[in-house]
């Protein structure tokens, strides 16, 4: 069973479980309703769904790359190089 990890994109918290912020009362075609935002419960910020590094087990909080095999490996795995370098 796959988890899903959140990080928020402005404290850098990585969580499992969003808060739900709810906006303004709306009403849809007689129906009366609430838009549902998930926040991060640290500090109501943007989140985004991260990913596990399939080499050293975190999760990713930046760049990542995705393998020709499906492996993502993140930004503290791997170096960019360049053969003029």
């Amino acid at each position: 069973m796959v988890i899903k990890m959140y990080i928020c994109l402005d404290c850098r918290k990585i969580f499992d479980e969003p808060e739900i912020e709810y906006g303004e009362q709306l009403e849809y075609f007689g129906v009366p309703c609430r838009e549902e935002t998930l926040v991060c419960p640290n500090c109501k910020g943007v989140i985004k769904e991260t990913l596990k590094c399939d080499y050293c087990g975190e999760y990713i909080e930046g760049d990542y790359i995705k393998l020709p095999d499906g492996q993502i490996v993140c930004d503290e795995c791997y170096t960019v190089k360049n053969i003029l370098d």
